[in-house]
């Protein structure tokens, strides 16, 4: 069920996105192309941006919550330890909660700035090298984007603290994967 759910959210990010990007370019000429590319871009660098800068955060209250929960070889929430934030908020569901709401903004941006991506017509010159590149990786972190909200859902109803550990443990990679390429994808387009 999580699977088709993943597999019809990647299929109408990445290909519903771009349908009417082909129709318009069949009937629009280079100008208004160019034009409609220049004024979506904006707005895609915003969102980029947005979703970037969200990600970071998520990346960072997630870390914050492994450290807690599961530990970087003993967990801070254990008895005798000091959790970040405090055994209150950190152990309890405050940074569960926190680390939620941000992963759902984050994927509600990333969403925008993918359909945005989407819905630019092609450039009506030659490719560059930094645009491919930054296409390839927008592939990479699709994947992670659609990846990291199973991960944690699993993750988090799993009974099992051994699964869990291992679970929690790929959704962090996962993440610093996918951040990864998002700064990957952002420097190139700036550099």
């Amino acid at each position: 069920m999580v699977r088709r759910i993943a597999v019809a959210v990647c299929l109408s990010i990445a290909v519903l996105g771009a349908l009417p990007a082909r129709a318009l370019a069949q009937s629009a000429s280079p100008a208004e192309l160019s034009a409609r590319r220049s004024k979506l871009a904006i707005y895609h660098r915003s969102m980029g941006i947005t979703t970037w800068i969200s990600l970071a955060a998520t990346t960072t209250i997630g870390t914050m919550r492994y450290a807690n929960v599961i530990g970087f070889g003993q967990p801070l929430c254990a008895q005798g330890r000091s959790p970040i934030l405090g055994r209150s908020w950190g152990c309890g569901d405050g940074l569960r909660i926190q680390h939620l709401v941000s992963a759902s903004f984050t994927t509600a941006s990333y969403i925008t700035a993918r359909t945005l991506a989407g819905l630019m017509p092609d450039p009506a010159y030659e490719r560059s090298p930094h645009l491919k590149l930054h296409r390839a990786l927008s592939w990479v972190h699709l994947a992670g984007m659609v990846a990291m909200p199973i991960l944690g859902f699993v993750t988090s109803t799993t009974d099992d603290p051994r699964a869990r550990e291992r679970l929690a443990t790929a959704h962090l990679i996962v993440g610093y994967s996918t951040f990864a390429s998002v700064t990957g994808a952002a420097a190139l387009m700036i550099f």
